[in-house]
């Protein structure tokens, strides 16, 4: 499941798997002058809070009055995701050298000849060995869970299948439910449906939860009710039952049935009404104080907001059309909100002081704050407002809430007040939130005709190629303040005064600390293949100034290199002046090159990969990474990779590998190339090729049916004659099951 939704369920993986161990090793694997000791361990941790009910807690919260039980509830929540936090940090430094043992040459012995002993069944020596054999795997399985290492959690899950089976089979604890759970939080929900197609008399709270959710994700709305209603049937305290349930109702249609279900999740842990529109916008859902309206009007609230979140998760799992159905049914549903709503007038009024660029005679677009959680994010303010002049948005008050605490590049947000309303009070951005579901607009999907929403991106893209078609300056210009300031700290960098530079931009999985196996690892390079492109600025007379954040690893010491991204000089302010002053930005499909679009400088992007529609400008040429068929090594075509429903599977490297596709990095040959025809195209050596040169011909043909894919940016010619497989048949390719 998605992350806020792995949030919502209030606990953290290990904490259950620690019980789950503890009952198995009192009950089956410690000999009887110990199992006195260990049934102790397993009555403590059975005392451990969920936010799902399970255990004492669940008994006795019941007989309190609904208003205290409500906050005890409320209270807990807020407890166990603290301790998840805490037992996730505990589990990340197990997880590696457990799954070296697992996998070692010893581990695999040891299974194998647990494995054969099982089959022999000599008693005693057959039954301690199979019972140590499960035992360590669920416990390993259990740590990488909760260390979030999904690649290797579900190869654990595959082989604690294939050696017990028949525990799987006959749903025992703590095998089947191990099992389940690795799936379900792989996301591996046909595999759930597939062991489990029909409904089943399971007497386990937990995995009602985990099989109804799996056959929601698989629009089974009947199959999906019966196991929800079940879970709920055991524990009528657990919130996230009765959210999923509501959606489940709204896969059906039925929209009555769903509020009176969100209405019910709320009544429970009332905190959870707080409105969503992405998960970029890390809600602090446990502190959340609901405003009265929210929690009048919870169920028909949070229709629109699960039609949101479930779309979202549908797209993090590759479903491209199924997704933008939702997100259409979203849009429509707002409509229906917004019918005769005013925002009351004191917040108009105080939205009226913040500034004089609100004019009280317009209506009102609130942007809440994912768009400036994340320095990209708030590029993105970039398009919205290119997409608002060009006529695509109605004329209005934008207004931007950006709370201190949520602002990604205070300096970078700035410059938008010339442009947006921003709110950066936090009591008034408070008092503005709840009414994102009737005037809000988010960054995921844009109004179409018929039952299937546009990608926002799609659109963003089409309206970058139109003001590149009608020649418009950039929206943005560098202050002299923050040109006085980034000149200083160049000199401290040590750059001559008169020097050109370029800035460098490789993606790296240290800023949002993402997991080895994540589902955005594709979009990483390294650093070492872009060393032959360094070269060649700097034999040219340039400098390259490393751009980025402490998390990324040093470079080596070059000539006439800068690794600003880790020196002392590295500030908010200077990103900006660098962005806005290099010559030209070598960078990739990331949030940086997105920020960069604003103040109009030249980019060459290379190991390109992404499924949204990039937002680039036409004074942009790009490479990308190549999609290649695992099963038969054959590289794709442009074509066939920016096509439904391959092009939805690039959201998610794990999802791709899933279905039979590796990504392949651009070879430090091939970015040294791009970024030398960049530079003979800005030393004026060479044109640009038009359109109707024959491999700019050749590249225009095959992307005809998505001809918005990279916005107003050009491929690199030299780039497209290496391909050398841009006329591939689309109806050649079979995608993986």
């Amino acid at each position: 499941m998605a992350r806020s939704a792995a949030t919502a369920l209030g606990i953290s993986t290990a904490i259950l798997q620690l019980r789950r161990v503890a009952r198995f090793t009192a009950d089956e694997l410690l000999p009887p002058i110990s199992k006195k000791a260990g049934r102790w361990l397993w009555r403590r941790l059975r005392a451990l809070p969920t936010a799902l009910g399970v255990g004492d807690v669940r008994a006795w919260a019941k007989a309190l009055p609904g208003r205290l039980r409500d906050t005890v509830l409320a209270s807990l929540y807020r407890l166990v995701q603290r301790q998840g936090d805490l037992v996730r940090r505990f589990a990340k430094p197990l997880a590696d050298p457990s799954w070296r043992l697992a996998r070692s040459g010893l581990g695999i012995r040891y299974l194998d000849a647990a494995t054969r002993l099982e089959r022999v069944r000599p008693r005693l020596v057959s039954r301690l060995m199979f019972r140590v054999a499960h035992f360590v795997h669920i416990t390993t399985l259990g740590v990488q869970i909760a260390a979030g290492h999904t690649e290797r959690s579900l190869q654990l899950a595959r082989t604690l299948n294939l050696m017990h089976r028949h525990v799987v089979r006959a749903r025992q604890r703590p095998g089947c439910h191990m099992y389940f759970e690795a799936l379900f939080r792989t996301m591996r929900f046909d595999r759930i449906v597939k062991e489990m197609p029909e409904i089943e008399p399971l007497e386990d709270h937990y995995l009602n939860h985990e099989v109804g959710t799996a056959h929601l994700y698989a629009l089974d709305a009947p199959r999906a009710i019966s196991f929800l209603r079940r879970a709920i049937e055991i524990n009528s305290g657990s919130y996230i039952d009765h959210r999923m349930l509501g959606r489940a109702h709204l896969v059906n249609g039925d929209v009555v049935r769903a509020k009176l279900a969100f209405h019910r999740s709320v009544q429970l842990v009332p905190a959870t009404v707080m409105a969503h529109q992405n998960y970029a916008g890390r809600y602090d859902i446990q502190n959340y104080e609901p405003k009265p309206l929210e929690l009048e009007r919870a169920g028909q609230l949070l229709v629109y907001d699960n039609l949101g979140q479930f779309a979202e998760d549908l797209f993090l799992q590759g479903r491209f059309h199924e997704s933008f159905q939702f997100y259409q049914r979203m849009l429509d549903y707002q409509k229906e909100l917004a019918v005769g709503f005013v925002l009351p007038a004191d917040l108009t009024r105080r939205l009226a002081a913040t500034g004089p660029r609100f004019d009280d005679r317009k209506p009102v677009r609130l942007l809440p704050y994912e768009w400036v959680v994340q320095f990209g994010h708030i590029g993105l303010l970039d398009i919205y407002m290119k997409m608002a002049k060009l006529g695509m948005y109605p004329d209005a008050n934008f207004v931007v809430l950006a709370p201190k605490a949520k602002v990604a590049n205070a300096d970078y947000l700035a410059y938008w007040d010339q442009h947006y309303t921003i709110v950066r009070d936090t009591a008034l951005v408070d008092d503005l939130f709840p009414y994102q579901r009737y005037i809000g607009d988010n960054f995921m999907a844009y109004p179409a005709e018929g039952g299937e929403a546009e990608p926002w991106t799609r659109a963003g893209a089409r309206a970058q190629v139109l003001w590149a078609e009608q020649k418009r300056a950039p929206l943005l210009t560098l202050a002299d303040r923050d040109r006085a300031i980034g000149e200083k700290a160049l000199a401290e960098l040590g750059v001559p005064r008169d020097a050109w530079y370029v800035g460098l931009h490789v993606r790296e999985g240290g800023f949002y600390a993402e997991a080895s196996t994540g589902i955005s690892t594709h979009r990483n390079a390294s650093i070492e293949d872009y060393l032959p492109a360094i070269q060649e600025i700097t034999a040219r007379g340039g400098w390259v100034i490393r751009l980025g954040d402490k998390s990324m690893r040093p470079m080596q010491p070059m000539k006439n290199v800068v690794d600003y991204a880790v020196s002392r000089q590295k500030s908010t302010a200077m990103d900006l002046f660098l962005l806005a002053t290099s010559r030209m930005v070598i960078g990739t499909t990331s949030g940086l090159t997105t920020a960069c679009l604003s103040f109009g400088r030249p980019m060459v992007l290379v190991n390109a990969i992404s499924n949204d529609w990039q937002l680039w400008s036409d004074d942009t040429d790009f490479i990308t990474k190549r999609l290649t068929d695992r099963r038969s090594g054959r590289i794709l075509s442009f074509g066939e990779t920016y096509r439904q429903p391959i092009q939805g599977y690039l959201i998610n490297n794990v999802v791709t590998h899933r279905k039979g596709y590796a990504i392949v990095p651009n070879t430090a040959d091939e970015i040294r190339e791009a970024v030398a025809y960049k530079l003979d195209i800005l030393d004026g050596r060479i044109e640009r090729p038009q359109r109707n040169h024959h491999l700019m011909g050749s590249y225009w043909r095959e992307m005809a049916h998505n001809r918005f894919m990279f916005g107003a940016a050009h491929p690199v010619a030299p780039f497209l004659a290496r391909a050398g497989s841009l006329s591939t048949p689309v109806q050649r390719l079979q995608p993986a099951a």
